[in-house]
């Protein structure tokens, strides 16, 4: 019986969530209650893992925000918003576990954590207002349906395994309202945006100051503060504020180190490019280096055939995107044109198999 998560880490990650937020600070002194669950072995998020957010996080978001040169894209206010879902990525693990065990009173003290929150993403969406990619308003919905939907689902299995057909078929159709219900949600905010060009998981660079990074999201228009703005001259843009600006993780040993804020950066679209608007894969262009980063692990599943991240369920369920596979030639591809054979995930039977990673799990 281990600890899920090292609490000294998790006080770190909460430290760095921002001034605005002391309600995660209070979710994270109430994490020494969770109890000790067993947890795999090869779990998506290890007390490794946290360990090396925390070291990537150590301290004040707002603490170095503001540079100049190479790094002065660094964003607290995407920090922010990346920590609070590896936060909801944590106690939704936590939940189903606590389920699996029957740990009914560890997870209703976790459900209450999640809820805690959730309600400092809506505050986080409330100051981001409408250029917010995370489905704006819908976010918090989905956040809550999320949190439902682990819970029904086990009691759903609990219903089958002790034969309550009649509650098991119930439970279902409760279950089915809440997923038509999120797809409204995630639909209906959808439609008020436009798509961004690069997609989650995209490998990118900077056009003018040379860095490559990872697409984990994305807002429609600036939403970063107006001191952060002036650091950037986002005045002198093409584009100007309303265009899509994305979320980066930057590769870490492209900027230099800074024990206050992972390597994060807020990019408009103007000033990104990636091989795919040549014709091209990052692979081709820039070889099959690993792409380094704290959060890497617990925002992606592996890389793909052309080079770029696979973003998890969660990840896409946020932004309502589309799984997509980039296979190899020849793997589960018939069309002898399409040499990455892309395609979507609900496309047929067939698909992509990439080493360690179960794909099936994210139909």
């Amino acid at each position: 019986m281990i600890p899920v998560a090292g609490t000294c880490g998790l006080n770190r990650l909460a430290a760095s969530a921002g001034p605005r937020l002391p309600i995660v600070e209070a979710s994270v002194r109430q994490h020494r209650g969770i109890g000790h669950l067993p947890c795999r072995a090869n779990g998506m998020r290890t007390r490794k893992q946290w360990q090396l957010v925390a070291r990537a996080m150590d301290g004040s978001s707002e603490a170095g925000a503001s540079v100049s040169g190479k790094e002065s894209e660094r964003s607290s206010l995407v920090n922010e918003e990346v920590v609070l879902f590896l936060f909801q990525l944590q106690l939704d693990t936590e939940l189903q576990r606590a389920l699996n065990y029957e740990a009914f009173e560890a997870a209703r003290d976790i459900r209450a954590r999640r809820e805690q929150v959730d309600k400092a993403v809506a505050s986080l969406q409330d100051v981001k207002g409408e250029g917010s990619g995370a489905k704006g308003a819908a976010q918090v919905e989905v956040a809550d349906v999320t949190s439902q939907g682990v819970r029904l689902r086990s009691e759903l299995q609990k219903a089958v395994d002790d034969e309550r057909y009649a509650d098991a078929a119930e439970i279902r159709d409760r279950l089915n309202e809440l997923e038509a219900a999120s797809r409204k949600a995630a639909e209906s905010a959808s439609e008020v945006h436009s798509v961004p060009q690069f997609r989650l998981g995209k490998r990118v660079k900077h056009m003018e100051k040379g860095y490559s990074g990872v697409v984990c999201g994305w807002d429609v228009q600036c939403c970063e503060s107006t001191a952060w703005q002036a650091d950037n001259s986002v005045d002198g843009l093409i584009a100007g504020l309303k265009q899509p600006f994305y979320h980066v993780l930057v590769d870490e040993r492209e900027w230099s180190p800074n024990p206050n804020v992972a390597p994060v950066a807020y990019v408009p679209e103007e000033y990104l490019t990636a091989p795919e608007l040549e014709e091209s894969t990052w692979i081709e262009m820039h070889g099959e280096g690993a792409f380094k980063h704290p959060f890497a692990t617990m925002l992606f599943l592996g890389t793909d055939a052309a080079g770029d991240l696979i973003p998890c369920q969660q990840l896409r369920s946020k932004y309502n995107a589309e799984r997509r596979d980039v296979y190899p030639p020849g793997d589960g591809d018939d069309d002898p044109d399409n040499k990455l054979g892309e395609g979507r995930g609900d496309s047929g039977p067939q698909g992509p198999n990439f080493p360690g990673i179960d794909m099936d799990s994210l139909r």
